[in-house]
């Protein structure tokens, strides 16, 4: 196999959940690149100058962002499992050996790592929001690191860079919930930067 052939393929026995693990990792990045347009909804609507009329209703800045914060958070879960799932059930309408519970539990598994990206989004917008527009950089060099770091041989300490070199690989592998619960811990605690950036920071920086 070529190299790129083994970084889809792997050099196990079980070239299709070794594919299928790689395209659910990639509806990960894709998930995440949803998540990170949607809390950027509320930068956009503060640039625009529409923050100040939401605020002049009872509705809080606190709420207003948050609000932003939730639909990008659970949107961005939807897209990867309804896509994960999808994938698993036209998979076996091909003929092919998976199950629904596996390509499901292959997609819900990323969510962490996507939520981790999404937050980060969310403390730059509350603390540093001219900055917010990193976003996009980290989730491209996470799809470089993922995909093209094994290839390009990168050291371990440039591929623990991407939060979803952390995300078990499933189906087929074997989940440890370590990484898992740092990734959710990490992720909880920017969101939490940025909803108390929210609060403290001029509006309309």
């Amino acid at each position: 196999h070529s190299p790129l052939g083994l970084r889809f393929l792997g050099s196990g026995h079980n070239f299709v959940e070794l594919y299928l693990a790689e395209i659910i990792n990639l509806m990960g990045i894709v998930a995440a690149v949803y998540g990170i347009q949607a809390v950027l909804c509320a930068r956009s609507e503060e640039t625009e100058g529409r923050v100040e009329e939401l605020l002049s209703t009872p509705l809080t800045r606190q709420r207003w962002f948050g609000s932003h914060l939730v639909f990008a958070l659970l949107g961005s879960a939807l897209v990867v499992i309804i896509g994960g799932v999808s994938t698993g059930i036209t998979a076996q309408a091909a003929g092919v050996s998976t199950s629904v519970g596996a390509v499901f539990a292959a997609s819900l598994v990323q969510v962490p790592a996507i939520w981790l990206i999404v937050g980060a989004t969310g403390a730059l917008i509350g603390a540093a929001p001219r900055a917010s527009y990193l976003g996009w950089p980290i989730i491209a060099a996470t799809f470089v690191i993922s995909f093209f770091g094994p290839l390009l041989k990168l050291p371990h300490i440039v591929l623990d860079l991407s939060a979803f070199t952390h995300v078990p690989h499933l189906p087929g592998g074997s989940i440890d919930a370590v990484p898992m619960i740092t990734l959710g811990v990490v992720a909880a605690a920017l969101i939490a930067v940025g909803m108390v950036g929210i609060r403290r920071r001029s509006i309309l920086s």
